[in-house]
């Protein structure tokens, strides 16, 4: 045999294995069936519960004081940017001061002054 003809008959007996497989094991497995819970419960411990990338760093936090839970959304730094927390008459969405160095948004030039140009 040549090698471009073994090579497609290889193919062949290895594609008919496979379907093979897959039919047979769906005749002796039949269809699978994951039973969900209506609910699913996880207890935060006091200090909270910390997600993290796979590099380590933090990313969130979900902890809980005595007005309801807390969800907080994390800098690269590890610090709180975003934090969603209960409060007495609703929630209150808190967004962290930026900790970029102020600019002026407008410049202003006395008439006097270099415009700049």
């Amino acid at each position: 045999m040549t090698g471009l003809l073994r090579t497609a008959v290889l193919a062949v007996v290895a594609f008919a294995a496979g379907a093979a497989g897959g039919t047979w094991s769906s005749v002796l497995i039949g269809k699978a069936r994951a039973e969900v819970a209506d609910e699913i419960e996880l207890r935060v411990p006091e200090r909270g519960l910390v997600f993290r990338a796979s590099s380590g760093k933090a990313l969130a936090r979900v902890r809980s004081d005595v007005t309801g839970g807390i969800f907080e959304v994390l800098d690269a730094r590890e610090q709180i940017a975003v934090r969603l927390r209960a409060a007495q008459n609703g929630g209150v969405l808190e967004l962290a001061p930026s900790r970029a160095p102020a600019r002026p948004a407008l410049l202003l030039v006395s008439e006097t002054g270099d415009p700049g140009y």
